[in-house]
């Protein structure tokens, strides 16, 4: 609407995806930055990602589950199994912009 336009363009969507990305709790933005390309991650993958040990990975997960970003999935714990945080479906859409 600055601009004169009625309507939203992918330059447009990519500015207002990077400016949310950068509001993000540092600690969490390569979580979600993941969740941007494959719409799932798990304990293991955000060990990784955030150099954090297994529990603070579990932690952020569910950080992140509690946010309404993912729907978390616990893993079992006698099966030494990753918890798994899927993106929620309202941000699905959203993509890789």
């Amino acid at each position: 609407m600055v601009h004169g336009r009625g309507s939203v363009n992918e330059a447009d969507l990519t500015l207002v995806s990077e400016v949310a990305l950068s509001s993000i709790p540092g600690h969490l933005r390569p979580i979600v930055r993941e969740l941007r390309r494959n719409d799932e991650v798990d304990s293991s993958r955000c060990e990784m990602l955030c150099r954090v040990s297994r529990p603070t990975a579990r932690q952020y997960l569910a950080a992140l589950d509690l946010l309404g970003i993912g729907t978390r999935a616990k893993g079992r714990a006698e099966r030494n199994e990753p918890d798994r945080l899927r993106l929620a479906q309202p941000f699905r859409q959203l993509g890789q912009t």
